[in-house]
């Protein structure tokens, strides 16, 4: 072989190594966000999460080395039970479903400071303590007869008061087991 044939080879052979590792790669460097998703840049050579941007629907292209996080946009559902003790030290049970929202331009610090896991990490024990904090402050008599709207109302403006504006809550349904 002369030397113009093998530099052909050594050409054609890195091409085709090149175009092989751009197909093995490509699902991870071009990332395709629903319309239902918001997303968050983690940047391994750029300071980590970055904290001025989210990505929103479309086809996004980042760099290998880089990672994108999927948040929900629409509305959720989180459903947890708990106890309360009363205003005279009885354990009331409840159960609640709280609707909530993240608010899609406060999603890079809610992955930064709290992660993927916000609704264990944040929004059912910071439900529950606002739930909590209501029911302490009442008899038995008066959690069993309590409208539950209201205890909702105040709940959620008590979880509004403590926890910021990552994660907006909208509702709030609340089932108190009374068997005393």
């Amino acid at each position: 072989m002369n030397k113009r044939n093998v530099l052909l080879l050594t050409f054609a052979v890195l091409i085709a190594g090149i175009i092989a590792v751009v197909i093995r790669t490509k699902p991870v460097f071009v990332y395709d966000i629903n319309a239902d998703e918001v997303a968050v840049l983690w940047k391994r050579f750029g300071g980590g999460t970055q904290l001025e941007k989210t990505f929103g629907p479309g086809r996004h292209i980042i760099a290998p080395w880089d990672l994108l996080y999927r948040y929900p946009a629409t509305p959720q559902e989180a459903k947890t039970s708990g106890t309360a003790l009363s205003k005279a030290g009885w354990d009331i049970t409840f159960n609640f479903t709280v609707g909530y929202r993240l608010v899609p331009s406060q999603v890079p610090l809610l992955h930064q400071q709290v992660g993927s896991n916000y609704e264990e990490i944040l929004l059912l024990p910071s439900m529950s303590n606002a739930l909590r904090q209501q029911m302490g402050n009442m008899s038995v008599t008066e959690i069993c007869e309590v409208d539950l709207a209201d205890l909702s109302a105040q709940a959620l403006l008590t979880y509004a008061e403590n926890e910021g504006n990552w994660i907006t809550p909208y509702s709030l349904s609340i089932e108190v087991i009374c068997d005393q």
